[in-house]
């Protein structure tokens, strides 16, 4: 039987020898289990997600893969260390566990030498169970990764990333310190600068892209360069005012980010009274006069959008967008609205319409597009033909070949019938009421009259 492996670890250890790497371990006791079982190992069935956590399925490339190839039928078991290498949510743990059984693939767990039982009711509760103990786990983890990195916080030591404008320096093991960086701190003055000086967003980092500025390391997919949101966040940071800010938002999984949410795995906003503040004046990049006069010009902006929603002239976000599409169909829909006059004009139009006016004085159709809407009703169906001229010297003919609707009483009666059917739900004042009555007396009358005609004709026959 082919066999595959499955080996994860949540951190990867970069600084570690490889083959002291947790999932190199695992890899070499699964590979000497399968041995010991007689099977057989494709080296392209070795699977490994190294630096993913466990509560991480669909971002989880490698074990995408295995799920894919499993439902290929490449392999027929699974071996892993342990099921918390497998996963570390409960509920998404036993779903891939169950379609690995659907497929007929069989799950090793090499750590107790015994096969994953789904099938008897012990054997499913005990895997349930451990499941979800491992998800238990993670999240005390998470609470005790967060306190510790609070504490981290509070005595001034780095919790993050780099930031533009700042070097990261290692002081201690788990320990690393912001100092200022004195060529990105003079670009992030002259944002403040410009913004003071009125500059918008927009203006200022084209400004500052046409110079050749330093700019913070683009996003990956992301070109480099300054932008508007990029600017806007130098303006909002903290940081630049010396002010250490902790606990804005927190790590969030599945249902953790809404329910409307499709990502595994994002950021949430945490409530402001949970933050950690500290002031740290070393790392102030912005002076106090300047940081008041940006954020008076920011509260004069905030001041303007909402004077401008208050007067109905927001900037068109979304919302208003939807409004306006809104409304400009409800107007076209009122303007569209069937009435018993428009109606009325329209049989009497079709009525009255003669073949001869879509022929010009020569005899000659005149074009479509020069008829009238009363002209062009009398058209059912157009037909433009190209073809090679009969002399054979290359030229075409072109002909326009028309068909008309010759019936015309018989059309304005299915127009009376099912504007008769629609009296009820149109406004049709007394005088349409009496247009509609002579209109149904006339094609009653012709109706007689062309039943009594063929009447006579079969009589002469």
């Amino acid at each position: 039987m082919i066999a595959a492996i499955y080996a994860r670890k949540s951190t990867s250890q970069d600084d570690v020898a490889e083959d002291a790497k947790s999932v190199t371990r695992q890899i070499g006791g699964a590979r000497a289990f399968i041995a010991a079982k007689g099977w057989t190992l494709d080296e392209q069935h070795v699977y490994t997600d190294d630096g993913v956590s466990g509560a991480l399925f669909a971002n989880r490339a490698e074990f995408q893969r295995m799920m894919r190839d499993a439902a290929a039928g490449a392999f027929g078991a699974v071996v892993f260390y342990d099921l918390d290498r497998f996963g570390r949510n409960a509920r998404q743990t036993m779903l891939a566990l169950n379609t690995l059984a659907d497929l007929g693939v069989t799950i090793w767990d090499y750590s107790t030498g015994q096969a994953v039982d789904l099938d008897s009711f012990e054997g499913e509760m005990m895997t349930f169970m451990k499941a979800r103990f491992a998800q238990q786990y993670r999240d005390q983890v998470r609470k005790h990764t967060r306190d510790a990195m609070r504490q981290k916080a509070e005595a001034g030591y780095v919790t993050g990333g780099k930031v533009f404008g700042y070097n990261n320096v290692r002081v201690a093991k788990g320990q690393t310190t912001r100092v200022p960086n004195e060529a990105e701190a003079t670009v992030v003055r002259d944002i403040y600068e410009r913004f003071a000086a009125g500059g918008g967003l927009r203006t200022i980092a084209l400004a500052l892209n046409n110079g050749g500025a330093l700019s913070p390391r683009a996003q990956q997919g992301r070109p480099n360069g300054w932008s508007s949101s990029s600017v806007r966040a130098v303006l909002e940071r903290s940081l630049y005012r010396g002010e250490v800010v902790f606990g804005r938002t927190a790590s969030a999984y599945g249902r953790e980010l809404g329910k409307h949410s499709a990502r595994e795995k994002g950021q949430i906003p945490r409530p402001e009274d949970t933050w950690t503040r500290r002031d740290v004046p070393a790392l102030r990049l912005i002076s106090a006069d300047l940081t008041a006069r940006v954020d008076a010009r920011r509260a004069h902006w905030k001041q303007r959008v909402v004077a401008a929603k208050a007067k109905g002239r927001a900037p068109l976000a979304k919302p208003n967008i939807l409004a306006i599409v809104q409304k400009h169909h409800a107007s076209q829909l009122a303007k569209a609205e069937l009435t018993a006059v428009g109606t009325l004009e329209a049989i009497r139009r079709q009525v009255y319409a003669d073949v001869r006016c879509l022929f010009d004085a020569r005899g000659n159709l005149r074009p479509i597009k020069a008829l009238s809407e009363a002209e062009a009703s009398l058209i059912a169906g157009y037909e433009v033909i190209i073809k090679n001229a009969a002399a054979g010297d290359g030229h075409q003919d072109t002909v326009h070949k028309i068909r008309l609707r010759t019936d015309q009483v018989h059309f304005v009666e299915l127009a009376a019938k099912h504007f008769g059917m629609l009296v009820d739900k149109l406004e049709v004042s007394e005088a349409d009421m009496s247009a509609l009555d002579a209109g149904r007396q006339a094609n009653a009358e012709a109706r007689r009259l062309r039943e009594a005609a063929k009447a006579a004709q079969r009589g002469d026959r």
